[in-house]
């Protein structure tokens, strides 16, 4: 009885571990990524353009003109047993117009925790005070970012065009292939992850994009809608977009890629 019993225990574990592994290659690694003839849009800066403030423009090759809005950073700070915390809060805007003047505004705002300790600087403040200085020294001990939450929404001038929220969670080490948030208008949902250049080798028929670049892409319903290399990417800046999509498809996408480039 006992080893029957005990059977059937690892039967259970065994058969757990293999749903998990097959839930896990469905929604995160199975997907149909971008076609060869995806549509290459590349992300120019004009040179000499004069960016005003914390605003950036971007020129979207053969396709519109993005200004980049970031507003002031506000930052909340609590001390408790000599620990510092933190709640950083910015809001982002981004105005599209294609060169068929259809127009979309995203505005998001984002909130990251922080945590750090200050190191004892008490005796290097002393000596300051002693020259006469009138200045005193801070330094961080250490110090631990947490996820940075994204929410709000994307409208355009379309009249076929629903208002789009977006919800994501940016983690300080975000993981490859896991859901990282969302588009939705009530009636349709994108998934965003993480993905490599192994996912997206149709892209890079030339090589020019070099083998430890990742991007964020869109996909909705197993299919790969579009994608973006992150912030950290040195090369070429440029959107890939599922060819065929709609006009209104298409301004929301290029909307959240953009948004998505400065992460």
């Amino acid at each position: 009885m006992k080893t029957t019993a005990h059977l059937k225990t690892i039967y259970i574990i065994i058969l757990f571990l293999l749903t998990t592994v097959v839930f896990a290659q469905d929604s995160i690694r199975l997907f149909e990524p971008l076609p060869r003839n995806s549509e290459k849009i590349n992300l120019i800066q004009p040179k000499g353009a004069i960016i005003w403030g914390n605003s950036d423009k971007y020129t979207l090759e053969n396709y519109g003109a993005a200004k980049v809005k970031n507003g002031i950073t506000s930052t909340g700070t609590n001390r408790k047993r000599g620990v510092y915390y933190s709640v950083v809060k910015q809001k982002i805007t981004i105005n599209l117009t294609t060169f068929n003047n259809m127009t979309s505004t995203l505005k998001v705002q984002t909130v990251q925790n922080e945590e750090y300790t200050l190191k004892d600087t008490s005796f290097e403040n002393a000596l300051l005070n002693i020259a006469g200085t009138g200045v005193e020294t801070e330094e961080v001990q250490s110090y631990a970012p947490f996820e940075k939450t994204i929410r709000g929404s994307i409208t355009t001038s379309s009249e076929i065009s629903k208002n789009w929220d977006i919800n994501l969670i940016i983690d300080k080490t975000p993981s490859l292939f896991l859901e990282l948030g969302n588009l939705t208008n009530g009636n349709q949902t994108i998934k965003i992850i993480r993905t490599n250049l192994d996912d997206n080798k149709n892209i890079n028929e030339n090589g020019n994009i070099p083998e430890a670049t990742q991007f964020y892409e869109l996909l909705e319903n197993g299919i790969s809608l579009g994608a973006v290399t992150t912030k950290n990417y040195n090369g070429d800046n440029s959107i890939w977009l599922k060819p065929g999509l709609d006009a209104s498809t298409k301004l929301i996408l290029c909307s959240a890629l953009l948004l998505l480039k400065k992460f």
